[in-house]
């Protein structure tokens, strides 16, 4: 009992941390005064639609809608995000309203990029389109967008409207020659459009480059599990393992979001009996220091639920009571699950080994996610 009300009581003040270090020094600029306090970090999302602040630890939250201040930005990573109108294709109609939109370049024209949500771009194929980019000239903003459409059940099109607005927004400059393959990223959008700067107004371009942070989930982890053999079944009985650890699941959101990292560190205790003549059997307890590096598939959707696959392999040490040997060969792992909100469940199978005839050990675990959830 005492050691569930300690881990509960860690919970608590982890969550507790995790919740304070979710604002980020910066400022927001409302009417040409530029007030310094604190922001909320969250998903380029959530951020595109409103903004949190406070001036200090200890004051109260605001909410500010685009329209509401001109714009924010975070100190730390330099991030900026101005008020923009977005003029969003959705099937026959376009749907005009503002945001926030983060600044990519200023000069004869200004762009930004707006991350949009799931319900708002629907990606079929081309998974890692989630974005418009806005183009100020004139002060008239126009939005720059990829839709996908489906012709049938085995076909879809792909409407690149952004290569269209490009050739007419830049017509005024004869050098300007908008390539037929250019690409929906960051990199061939800002080309474009530094070059359109540069032969209206010559250096006159100012780039604005952002590291894009790892996302970083982590927490705790239990488990349960037993020993399995679909080879020799009669090689033990009676196994029981627990397990107790933290994970870490990470993401570089500038390669994909589909992809992530897993790694952790885990305690494991194991009890089996294994048989020594017809009428007797021995009881063998193993204790497991387990470190997985695995690699991680995600598949994101319009819910709150994440599923996800991931598979690798674990590096382990283990010993008996005894400490009479050590064993360190490393486990295959495949496992199955998903995040539903703060909670991580999976479902796994660990080949003891290379030979697919080793015993498997198959666990069942929950997580509790400790950071904040964006």
């Amino acid at each position: 009992m005492r050691f569930f009300l300690i881990i509960l009581c860690l919970l608590v003040t982890l969550q507790a941390k995790a919740q304070r270090t979710a604002f980020e020094a910066g400022y927001i600029v409302i009417k040409s005064d530029t007030i310094k306090g604190l922001i909320l970090k969250t998903d380029e999302v959530k951020l595109g639609q409103e903004v949190q602040f406070k001036t200090s630890e200890s004051t109260k939250v605001t909410t500010y809608i685009p329209g509401d201040i001109q714009s924010f930005s975070f100190l730390k990573e330099g991030f900026i995000f101005k008020t923009v109108e977005l003029a969003l294709k959705q099937d026959t109609l376009v749907k005009k309203t503002n945001r926030f939109a983060k600044l990519l370049l200023k000069g004869y024209t200004t762009l930004y990029k707006l991350q949009l949500g799931d319900n708002e771009l629907e990606a079929i194929y081309e998974t890692e389109n989630k974005h418009v980019y806005i183009l100020q000239k004139n002060n008239v903003f126009y939005t720059l967008g990829q839709y996908e459409s489906m012709i049938d059940p085995q076909h879809y099109r792909l409407n690149k409207q952004y290569h269209g607005f490009l050739i007419s927004l830049t017509s005024d400059c004869s050098s300007i020659k908008i390539p037929e393959d250019l690409e929906f990223t960051d990199s061939q959008i800002i080309g474009v459009v530094k070059n359109y700067n540069n032969c209206i107004e010559p250096n006159t371009s100012t780039s604005y480059s952002y590291k894009v942070k790892l996302i970083k989930k982590h927490g705790l982890t239990v488990s349960y599990g037993s020993l399995v053999n679909f080879y020799y079944a009669n090689s033990f009985s009676n196994s029981n393992a627990t397990s107790v650890g933290y994970f870490w699941d990470i993401t570089d959101p500038a390669r994909s979001k589909n992809s992530s990292f897993l790694t952790g560190l885990n305690y494991m205790y194991l009890s089996y009996s294994v048989p020594i003549n017809q009428f007797a059997s021995e009881k063998r307890q193993e204790h497991y220091l387990k470190i997985p590096l695995l690699f991680q598939r995600n598949f994101y959707n319009k819910t709150n639920t994440l599923p996800f696959i991931n598979f690798g392999l674990t590096v382990q040490a283990s010993t008996n009571n005894e400490l009479s040997y050590v064993d360190m060969v490393p486990f295959v792992d495949f496992a199955a699950g998903a995040y539903i909100n703060k909670f991580r469940l999976s479902v796994s199978l660990e080949n003891s080994g290379f030979s697919i005839k080793s015993n498997k050990l198959l666990n069942f675990s929950v997580g509790y996610r400790l950071d904040h959830i964006k």
